[in-house]
């Protein structure tokens, strides 16, 4: 019958071990290698800074950093219709 417990604690313990290095590995892979993509953004930060200056808000800042880091959902998005979603939005006061 002890042998039984040692079957079943072992089976459990490798449940155990194979979900810890699953979700280490999960970890380990959505580390960044380097800085370098911080430091682009930053980089980016002032190029767009500079070409509008500070007249825009926040919220518009956030918008077209997210637009200049995340090029390649940009290029997935249709512009034409983001255009005239925008240009069907009611003007503010």
């Amino acid at each position: 019958m002890q042998r039984g417990k040692n079957v079943v604690s072992v089976t459990e313990y490798m449940k155990l071990t194979v979900s810890l290095i699953n979700r280490l590995v999960c970890i380990l892979v959505s580390i960044p290698v380097s800085g370098a993509g911080c430091e682009r953004a930053f980089s980016k930060l002032s190029r767009v800074k500079n070409e509008l200056r500070s007249t825009m808000r926040a919220e518009r800042l956030s918008g077209l950093m997210l637009m200049t880091v995340e090029k390649s959902i940009e290029e997935e998005l249709n512009m034409q219709m983001c255009v005239d979603t925008f240009a069907l939005k009611p003007k503010k006061s």
